[in-house]
């Protein structure tokens, strides 16, 4: 009895709430508050737990609604965009598997009002609860993408593609060794692709990272040389010709791919085709 009761309670409130979105929705411009329309995290004191997972979806389709006739209106206001994560924030706390604001908030905050430590703070949240590939991988993008943070990127995107579900994107760990290599964590980057090859399946994507593996290695290598060039001439090499002619490196050493390697002006190891820095506009296209 007391779940009939509580599910046509549910159902009551939820239709209620569709049409007082709808009408209220209808008058923002006569100057409706937002704080009518989106759920906060004082309305969990007065929900009852029964119904605590029937109003996470009332309040998700609120803020839904929200934002879609506010972005009708022009770039939101950091004020009014704070409340919207506030809102996604309390929609959590209602039913904290709930995929969608944690999928919605991280498109939101990130490429519409730049709140990227918001978002990064809800999709944490959901890390706890939600078992998909897609959160950490969201995290470790917006801390490389949006903060610049190569090496708390690498972590979450190291745990992106060690997910079950991820195994077979192989995008995840190479970009992941990329940050690590950028950071000069080179044995990092070695551990996390030797272990994504022993579970990849598809032998494409496993030749993928056995290039980068053995580009690494050489270019480990490379930095070995160099350390020990700086220790014997007292200064640091401008080339790897001058590694070759001091006969610590061999004189066809290349990538994986074929390519050679060369030495930049500030002292950091490339490769014609596999290791060069990371171009934001190409990683938005793949």
């Amino acid at each position: 009895m007391r779940v009939w009761t509580a599910g046509a309670l549910g159902t009551i409130l939820f239709f209620s709430s569709l049409l007082l979105s709808f009408f209220l929705a209808k008058e923002i411009r006569g100057g409706v508050e937002e704080r009518y329309l989106l759920p906060t995290r004082m309305y969990l004191l007065f929900v009852p737990r029964d119904l605590s997972w029937g109003l996470s979806d009332i309040g998700f389709v609120n803020t839904l609604a929200f934002l879609g006739y506010s972005l009708e209106r022009g770039p939101m206001k950091r004020e009014t965009a704070l409340k919207v994560y506030d809102a996604l924030y309390a929609v959590t706390l209602y039913n904290p598997r709930y995929f969608d604001p944690y999928y919605v908030g991280n498109a939101f905050l990130t490429w519409e009002t730049g709140l990227y430590r918001e978002a990064i703070d809800l999709l944490k949240r959901g890390m706890r609860y939600v078992n998909d590939w897609r959160i950490p991988f969201y995290i470790g993008f917006n801390y490389f993408y949006f903060l610049g943070d190569n090496l708390k990127g690498a972590k979450y995107l190291s745990l992106a593609a060690k997910h079950p579900q991820a195994r077979e994107y192989n995008l995840l760990p190479l970009l992941a060794s990329r940050l690590y290599y950028e950071e000069g964590k080179l044995e990092v980057a070695l551990a996390l692709l030797r272990e994504q090859l022993k579970v990849m399946k598809s032998e494409s994507m496993k030749g993928a990272i056995r290039v980068r593996i053995v580009t690494l290695e050489r270019a480990k290598k490379i930095y070995e040389a160099m350390r020990v060039f700086e220790r014997r001439f007292g200064r640091k090499p401008r080339s790897l010709e001058e590694l070759v002619r001091a006969g610590l490196v061999p004189k066809d050493i290349r990538d994986g791919a074929g390519g050679r390697f060369y030495i930049t002006p500030d002292g950091k190891v490339r490769s014609e085709r596999v290791l060069f820095p990371i171009r934001k506009k190409a990683l938005e296209k793949r």
